[in-house]
């Protein structure tokens, strides 16, 4: 199990369960050290990476639990090889780790949508592979100057993009 964020601080009742001590321990292996106020949203730094946050960053204190991840690249290449064989499968997928950007897919009749967004500051020219080389793409949706060629896709920054693989 992974968790993250603010996870059992409240139950479904908004009720701090921590007043009693962290009811995950014995399941994860950890304590909750403490919770600090740092900003509206901040960038927690993490290896060479970043990872965007809101308000509070957590400490934890390991007891028992086995440590996957200390920095952001280590957890995607734990999270690439968990789920290897259903990266595999996907009709469409990033070549390469894309930070600040979002792509979902979703099949309709015998083509494919994919909206991408781009939450990044830079234009990107994003490599996609497919298991659906046979599928065309088509521009249904471009809020800004977005484009598509073969299995390239040009996107500007805070723009989204839907594309239909015919």
């Amino acid at each position: 199990m992974i968790v993250d964020g603010l996870t059992a601080i409240f139950n479904e009742n908004l009720h701090n369960t921590m007043k009693t001590g962290f009811p995950f321990e014995k399941l994860l292996g950890g304590n909750i050290s403490e919770f600090k106020v740092v900003d509206n949203l901040f960038n927690m730094n993490i290896g060479s990476n970043g990872l965007p946050a809101h308000l509070r960053r957590g400490y934890i204190c390991n007891n028992t639990g086995q440590v996957i991840a200390t920095d952001y690249g280590q957890l995607s290449g734990f999270l690439n090889a968990e789920f290897k064989t259903n990266f595999d499968k996907a009709p469409f997928s990033f070549v390469h780790q894309q930070k600040g950007l979002l792509m979902k897919t979703f099949k309709s009749g015998n083509s494919f949508i994919t909206v991408m967004v781009n939450k990044s500051n830079e234009t990107r020219h994003i490599q996609i592979k497919s298991i659906e080389n046979n599928k065309k793409p088509t521009i249904l949706f471009a809020d800004k100057k977005g484009t598509v060629s073969s299995h390239t896709i040009t996107i500007s920054p805070e723009e989204t993009v839907v594309i239909k693989w015919m």
